[in-house]
């Protein structure tokens, strides 16, 4: 079976913990969301974005492989934008890798990897703690097993609905152990929710 792979960066959100946009936190010398853009084009042809309010601020990303995704959805969850992406990607492209914007870390060697265990019967690779929990929103699915997810679980239920119920829906889930990638990988779930420190703490790449 045919498999392609869209990269979404969710960058929706209002970054109320650091009281700015997190897109456009410095990082290395750059915006944040150019930064992981700029990561991004090391392993794929065209960027898609979901974004929200901001789409006009993000709308000077805009080129020839950078894709603004207009959040269809009024509430702001994750779901959004992964559902989003799915129903406007479809039938273009038969999984999605999925990165939050906030997530600077996240190295080409680690997407490369993700995207290396995918076959045609894949729904879900998601990373998993020993405790059991899950990375959800650092992760592959499939764009029909999201939309199969949407018509079970509407919209108006996502206040209720947690992230990893997609991933835990899905037929076919490769769970990688989250122990095991910090070994390799580095702490690529490292979240920007605060500024102090944050360039100690970040692997520019």
């Amino acid at each position: 079976m045919y498999i392609k792979v869209a990269p979404i960066i969710l960058a929706g959100g209002l970054g109320r913990r650091v009281g700015i946009d997190k897109n456009f936190i410095k990082i290395c010398g750059r915006n944040l969301i150019e930064y992981q853009i700029n990561k991004l084009r090391k392993v794929f042809d065209k960027i898609f974005i979901s974004c929200k309010e901001n789409y006009e601020k993000l709308s000077y990303l805009l080129s020839r492989d950078v894709i603004l995704l207009r959040d269809m959805f009024k509430i702001r969850h994750p779901l959004s934008g992964i559902v989003t992406a799915s129903l406007i990607l479809r039938g273009k492209y038969t999984h999605m890798f999925v990165l939050p914007v906030d997530l600077p870390n996240v190295s080409v060697s680690f997407i490369e990897y993700l995207i290396s265990l995918l076959d045609s019967d894949v729904e879900c690779i998601v990373p998993r703690w020993r405790n059991g929990y899950l990375e959800p929103i650092l992760a592959v699915y499939d764009i029909e097993g999201v939309i199969r997810f949407l018509k079970t679980n509407p919209s108006d239920t996502w206040d209720r609905v947690p992230v990893r119920s997609l991933a835990s829906s899905l037929r076919r889930v490769i769970f990688i152990s989250a122990e095991e990638i910090l070994e390799k990988f580095g702490n690529v779930f490292l979240n920007v929710n605060t500024l102090q420190n944050l360039e100690l703490s970040v692997k520019c790449i």
